[in-house]
């Protein structure tokens, strides 16, 4: 079979069996899907298997509820139920005994027309792992218009207050936009990997239940497809039903910034390789086959409506597309239009600061960059959008664009404290150490953050005259830094008692901070030196833990390994700090610290 032919839809399911016959083997299935007549294969989904319970196989124009339970190590019974995507769906239940390495075959499924044919084979291997995670081990966080359920301390758990919040904000434009919505809360699974549900599509980390109201994604450091655009997909298919993959997710992607991403692909691609991607329903290349659908989609609507692109997408099927029926252009004539029309799309300020929010609300500060260069040069609010752009470039590790941003923004407000005060620290990530300290220096009356930075070098210099006198500056305790800092200038005094008190409000702030932003490291990292500072080493090392594992920003990594390493030689563990030392010298953190790092590395830390 030719697996990337558009006109193929067949089923095969590889069920791969474990070393013993358990409940749970190392087990799974692979999917894909074609017309009843031959044509090739289209479509292919793999997931592992749990001997006994139901799998969920999303195959399109179908959802298949597996059950397959082992007769002896070489046949098995296995119930297969069909469930046609969509309202007013066709089922079907079909049973057989499978034999090993055998093809069995479910023919003349009916959809759209359309005959499908579902085959499957089930074969041992003992090659994969499969590590569940079981359902009722999984949090329950409810929100407007869904119910996730997530393992408590994965990363999912970490980041999902942020992403809630994203995939609500979808939700509800397509709710309120398009009127695009469902009845009742689906329940989305989200698990750490793709081998600890057999309910998840190893190839996509997603996996639909559409007829059961599930939805289930990976969420991880490395994999992420908890996102809006599954969500949605899941919604569209459930009250739109069954089309051609193109439209399904080009639609899902609709509020995506695919028609700017786009313009890079157009200047490459020919329009019969646009043509042949769009009839793919298994695409290579997913990343672009799905920003070109995304942004041919938003085109169609934008230009020619909702009421157009719905009636194209219900009267359509893979290889089948009903543009003639409902557009006074054809689709050769409407892809031709989309072409051009990216070729002359310019980015507008509305559009550039919606998306620079949502990139940066989730972390991904390098999507977010081509925005916020666009709103740093125009003209209104310009200060403000160079502020923030340089905090974006400061994000992502560069620090020399991030200095360049803050010497713009400097010459803008030469009055202003807050822009010395931005610039003054570029100059300290650069090694321009003495011009940062002069330019903190000169406002450190007017304000106390340029006070509690230059504190924090001096106590690194174990300057502890200097570093009480900037300290004196800040009155009161107006935030967690600040406590963690007084409270190590207190301990390298002697001073005890005050230590103890100003120990115990760092760590009270921290934990403030740490719950109103879970997702990112510096609440970890000051509870992690308010710990170390009372000597609870191994509470110390946890919370820096979890901040190492959920931050994905240089700078905060290399502030995680630094304060590591201060706690494996408060431990007189050097040699094992000295490897967290040398962390934080290959991360881009800039000059300062990596040079406090190397310093570290030939002296340990001491408080006093």
């Amino acid at each position: 079979m030719q697996k990337h032919n558009y006109h193929t839809v067949v089923i095969i399911i590889l069920v791969i069996i474990g070393l013993t016959a358990a409940a749970y083997g190392d087990a799974y299935i692979k999917v894909a899907a074609s017309y009843n007549d031959g044509r090739d294969t289209v479509g292919l989904a793999e997931h592992f298997l749990e001997f006994g319970e139901k799998i969920p196989v999303f195959i399109p124009p179908y959802t298949i509820h597996f059950r397959v339970f082992p007769i002896t190590d070489t046949t098995f019974s296995v119930n297969a139920d069909f469930f046609e995507l969509g309202p007013n769906y066709s089922f079907h239940h079909k049973e057989k005994t499978a034999v090993l390495n055998k093809w069995e075959t479910v023919k003349g499924l009916p959809a759209k027309g359309e005959l499908f044919d579902y085959s499957f084979v089930i074969i041992k291997d003992t090659s994969s792992y499969f590590n569940i995670v079981p359902v009722d081990s999984l949090t329950n966080f409810e929100s407007v218009h869904f119910k996730a359920y997530i393992w408590r301390d994965s990363y999912a758990d970490y980041k999902w207050q942020s992403r809630s919040g994203y995939l609500e904000n979808i939700f509800d434009r397509y709710r309120k936009e398009l009127g695009v919505t469902r009845a009742g809360k689906a329940n989305f699974y989200i698990y750490p990997g793709s081998n600890n549900s057999s309910s998840i599509d190893n190839y996509t980390g997603v996996g639909y239940d559409i007829n059961g109201n599930n939805l289930y994604a990976v969420f991880n450091k490395d994999f992420d497809s908890a996102l809006p655009q599954n969500f949605q997909r899941f919604v569209i298919y459930d009250t739109w039903g069954y089309s051609p993959r193109f439209l399904t997710v080009g639609f899902s992607r609709l509020y995506l910034d695919d028609v700017y991403l786009a313009r890079e692909y157009i200047k490459k691609m020919s329009l019969a390789e646009i043509k042949e991607l769009f009839s793919n329903e298994y695409p290579e290349d997913i990343e672009s086959a799905d920003i070109l659908s995304g942004a041919f989609v938003k085109f169609l609507i934008d230009k020619h409506g909702l009421a157009s692109f719905r009636k194209l997408y219900t009267e359509s099927s893979p290889g089948r597309f009903a543009f003639d029926n409902n557009y006074q252009n054809s689709y050769l004539e409407l892809l031709k239009m989309f072409i051009e029309y990216e070729k002359n799309l310019k980015l507008d300020e509305s559009s550039a600061s919606y998306f620079y929010d949502f990139y940066t609300s989730q972390m991904w500060f390098d999507k977010a960059l081509e925005y916020g260069v666009y709103l740093a040069s125009q003209p209104i609010k310009r200060e403000y959008h160079l502020r923030r752009l340089g905090a974006t470039y400061f994000q992502i590790g560069n620090y020399a664009q991030s200095e360049s941003c803050y010497a713009n923004l400097a010459n803008l407000q030469p009055e202003n404290d807050k822009a010395k005060y931005l610039i003054g620290l570029s100059y300290m990530r650069n090694g321009k150490t003495d011009d940062g300290m002069k330019k903190l220096e000169s406002i450190v009356d007017s304000f106390p953050d340029a006070a509690k930075m230059l504190a924090e070098i001096h106590l690194d210099q174990n300057q502890f005259d200097k570093a009480g006198n900037m300290l004196d500056k800040i009155k009161d305790i107006p935030d967690s830094w600040t406590a963690v800092l007084k409270s190590r200038l207190a301990l390298a005094l002697d001073n005890t008692v005050r230590a103890d008190t100003l120990l115990n409000a760092a760590l009270a702030l921290n934990n403030n901070v740490i719950a109103l932003v879970p997702s990112e490291a510096r609440g970890y990292i000051g509870s992690g030196y308010a710990l170390m500072f009372m000597g609870l080493f191994d509470d110390a090392e946890n919370r820096l833990q979890i901040a190492l594992f959920i931050e994905n920003r240089p700078y905060y990594l290399a502030q995680a390994n630094l304060a590591m390493g201060r706690l494996f030689d408060l431990k007189g563990d050097h040699q094992t700090a000295k490897e967290y030392y040398k962390k934080v010298s290959e991360l881009k953190c800039g000059e300062y610290m990596s040079k406090l790092a190397e310093k570290q590395i030939n002296k340990p830390f001491e408080v006093k």
